[in-house]
């Protein structure tokens, strides 16, 4: 979660799967008021620090078409 004046604005999932050796984001949203800002940015940069350990092979990123 990205919070800006006590208020959500922001948030990214993380889906660890062990036992493959790669972690999925599953989605990033940033509200439209608050896009352009660089908080995309850094909840993506957060989820690149926390997925790091020794036997992660790979970090996806999902998406749907229209995003």
């Amino acid at each position: 979660m990205y919070e800006l004046n006590d208020q959500i604005v922001g948030a990214a999932t993380l889906l660890p799967r062990f036992n493959e050796g790669v972690d999925i984001i599953s989605w990033v949203y940033v509200h439209s008021k608050y896009r352009r800002k660089g908080i995309g940015t850094a909840l993506i940069r957060h989820i690149e620090e926390v997925a790091r350990r020794p036997n992660l092979r790979k970090l996806l990123l999902t998406t749907l078409e229209k995003a």
